[in-house]
C-alpha cells in the first residue's frame, strides 16, 4: 500500500490525542472523602470491570477515528487484488481512441466496424463501471484532450467517428501522461480503443520506454484495453495515379494507372485471384476484371472512351465489399491538360526561334505548349506567374530579374541557363 500524500504520516502522532485529553480530565477534580458516599462507592466497585472494558473501548474508537482521518487524507492506494476490489471511482477516466482506417473493419455478419462496437462496448462499461468527475477523450486524428459530459457522448460527437488518418498511439500516450500530470489526478483509468495495428502502434520505437517508466511512478493509474476475438478478414485496397484526358479523332479518352494490393487474415499477400473493378465517369460504370498475383496487381495505361464534349469531371474506382470498405474506392477528377507556356530570353533572334520551334512539340498527344521569345533588354516585362519553364541564352541577369528568377526556381519551377554569344567580361 502507498501514500498519494505520504507527508501525512508526519501526523500520526495525533492518534495519541484521545489519551491526552482523557489524561488532563482525569486530573481536572480533586477527591474529597464524604461519607454517605460508602455505599455508591460499593456499588461503582462492583460495576468497576465491566465499565473500564467499555472505556477502554470508547478510547479505541476515537483514536481509530483520528487514524482514519490522516489515511484518508493521505489518500492510500491498495495494489494487488485487494487493490482492484475496493479500488473504487477514480478521479479521471482518459479514453485513447484510434480511428485509423483499419478501425472500420466490419463484421460480415453485423456489418459494425472495430470502432462503432468498441465504442459502444465502452460507453456501457463506463455506466456500469462508474467514471470519474474527468471524462476525457483522445482520438488519434486531432491528438488533443477533450472533456466530454457523459459516456453516452462517445456515441454521437464527430471527434468519435470515422477517420482515415493515420494513428500515433505513442503520441496519445504521452498526450494522456501529460494531462495527468496537469491536472493533478490522484487515481485514473486509461482506456485504450485500438485494433493493435503494429504501424500505428510503432513498437519497435524508442519511446515507449519513457512512457512506460512514467505511468510506473503513477501509483493510481489503471490502463484497460478493449481487444478483438476475430482477426479481420481479407482485405483489398484500390489506387489510381496518371489520370489524364486525351482528345482523338472524334471524341476523348482517360488514361490511367491502377493498382491494387490485397492481405489476408495472417497478414500475408493474397495469393492468386481474379478481381472484378468497377469504373464510374459521371455515373457511367464499367467492369474489369483484373489478376491478383502476389497479392498486387497494376493495370497500366488503361483507356476509358468518353464523349469529346465531356472538357471535365469526375470519377471513381470501386473495388467489391470487404472487411474494410475506407479503401474500397478511389475519387479522382480530370479536365483538359493546361498549356504549357515557355519563355525563351535569347540575345540572338535566330537561335531564339530555334528554341521557339523544338519546345512547340508536345512530348506526347493531347497536350499544348505556347512558346514566347524575347529579348534580354525586355526582362523586365516577364510575367512569372504565368510560365512553367524559362531558357535563358544571355548573360546572367543583375538586380531584380535576378530575384525574381530565384523566386521562380524555388516555386518548384524550371529554369535552363545557355551560355551567351561572347563571354562576359571580367569586373
Amino acid at each position: 500500500m502507498s501514500l498519494l500524500q505520504p507527508w501525512m504520516l508526519f501526523a500520526l502522532p495525533l492518534v495519541a490525542l484521545p489519551v491526552i485529553i482523557h489524561l488532563i480530565h482525569r486530573n481536572r477534580h480533586r477527591s474529597v472523602r464524604w461519607a454517605a458516599t460508602m455505599f455508591l462507592l460499593q456499588a461503582n466497585r462492583m460495576q468497576k470491570g465491566m465499565a473500564r472494558l467499555r472505556y477502554v473501548l470508547i478510547m479505541l474508537a476515537r483514536m481509530l477515528a483520528v487514524a482514519a482521518m490522516i489515511f484518508a487524507v493521505g489518500r492510500p492506494l491498495v495494489s494487488g487484488k485487494l487493490g482492484g476490489l475496493g479500488m473504487g471511482r477514480p478521479d479521471a477516466t482518459l479514453v485513447l481512441l484510434d480511428r485509423s482506417a483499419s478501425m472500420e473493419s466490419r463484421d460480415l455478419q453485423s456489418g459494425a466496424s472495430k470502432r462503432s462496437t468498441a465504442l459502444a462496448k465502452l460507453t456501457g462499461l463506463l455506466k456500469q463501471r462508474g467514471h470519474g468527475d474527468q471524462l476525457v477523450l483522445v482520438d488519434s486524428a486531432s491528438g488533443k484532450p477533450q472533456v466530454i459530459e457523459t459516456p453516452e457522448a462517445l456515441l454521437e460527437l464527430p471527434m468519435t467517428q470515422a477517420s482515415v488518418t493515420r494513428a500515433n498511439l505513442p503520441s496519445m500516450f504521452e498526450t494522456a501522461l501529460a494531462y495527468l500530470k496537469a491536472s493533478e489526478a490522484g487515481r485514473a483509468d486509461v482506456w485504450v480503443c485500438s485494433d493493435l495495428s503494429a504501424q500505428e502502434w510503432d513498437a519497435e520505437g524508442g519511446r515507449w520506454q519513457a512512457i512506460r517508466e512514467q505511468f510506473t511512478q503513477m501509483k493510481g493509474v489503471h490502463h484497460f484495453l478493449l481487444s478483438y476475438a476475430e482477426s479481420p478478414a481479407n482485405n483489398l485496397s484500390v489506387r489510381v495515379a496518371n489520370v489524364k484526358r486525351r482528345p482523338s479523332a472524334d471524341r476523348a479518352e482517360l488514361v490511367m494507372d491502377v493498382h491494387l494490393e490485397g492481405y489476408a487474415q495472417s497478414g500475408a499477400k493474397l495469393a492468386l485471384g481474379r478481381v472484378p473493378v468497377e469504373f464510374e465517369i459521371n455515373r457511367v460504370r464499367s467492369v474489369v476484371e483484373m489478376d491478383l498475383k502476389g497479392g498486387e496487381a497494376s493495370l497500366l495505361g488503361h483507356r476509358i472512351p468518353i464523349d469529346s464534349s465531356l472538357r471535365s469531371g469526375w470519377g471513381s474506382v470501386t473495388l467489391p465489399g470487404d472487411a474494410n470498405p475506407q479503401d474500397n474506392r478511389f475519387y479522382f477528377v480530370f479536365s483538359e491538360p493546361a498549356i504549357r507556356k515557355t519563355l525563351v530570353v535569347s540575345e540572338d533572334g535566330a537561335l531564339g526561334e530555334s528554341f521557339r520551334l523544338s519546345l512547340s512539340i508536345p512530348a506526347e498527344p493531347g497536350l499544348e505548349h505556347a512558346v514566347e521569345v524575347m529579348p534580354p533588354a525586355q526582362a523586365g516585362e516577364i510575367r512569372w506567374d504565368e510560365i512553367a519553364m524559362l531558357i535563358w541564352q544571355a548573360p546572367l541577369p543583375q538586380g531584380l530579374v535576378a530575384e525574381e528568377i530565384e523566386r521562380f526556381i524555388q516555386t518548384g519551377r524550371v529554369a535552363i541557363f545557355f551560355p551567351p554569344e561572347r563571354p562576359e567580361s571580367a569586373p
